[in-house]
């Protein structure tokens, strides 16, 4: 009922205006959460997504970040924070973009894409047809893959199911 007609997350403006229930929602219901995200977010213009701002803004990256450690749901999680970021107006290090690019550093411990998926997603965001925005982030997601420091934040999830954990690879995988 919470995602039909008339619903608390019917269409983004509502889930908007009921975020930190959505970020529950979303560690139990990740593939329930992730649709509602993709066909709103992905209508919006970079201007759009500008407006979002504020405890509504940070919300919805904390929404995302339950998406992002599940392995059903990060590579479209990413590609979504991808679009919030390529309109950030935070300046936090824990912002769209900020959480975007370590993502790409093939030892971070709970991001479950494997490299060739997360390599694929850079590629889209260089992408020439892509805004400049777009591209930076792409930019600053490789230059965070190659840095040889590097540290992120451990998330942690209130749902019943634990966050996934970062594919088995090897150093030879990482070095290509």
């Amino acid at each position: 009922q919470l995602f039909g007609a008339e619903g608390l997350f019917w269409t983004l403006p509502v889930a908007l205006r009921n975020m930190r229930l959505l970020r529950v929602v979303a560690g139990a219901a990740p593939d329930r959460v992730l649709p509602l995200l993709k066909r709103h977010l992905e209508g919006l213009t970079p201007e759009q997504r500008l407006i979002i701002e504020g405890d509504a803004r940070r919300d919805l990256v904390w929404t995302l970040e339950e998406l992002l450690f599940r392995r059903t749901t990060c590579a479209d999680a990413t590609r979504l924070l991808a679009l919030l970021a390529e309109a950030e107006n935070e300046n936090w290090g824990n912002n769209a973009t900020g959480v975007f690019s370590e993502l790409f550093h093939p030892f971070h411990s709970q991001f479950p894409l494997p490299l060739q998926e997360r390599l694929q997603i850079l590629l889209e965001c260089a992408d020439s047809a892509r805004s400049p925005g777009c591209q930076l982030l792409a930019l600053k997601g490789a230059r965070q893959a190659l840095g040889r420091m590097f540290s992120h934040m451990l998330r942690r999830s209130e749902a019943f199911r634990p966050l996934d954990k970062r594919p088995a690879m090897t150093y030879g995988e990482v070095f290509d």
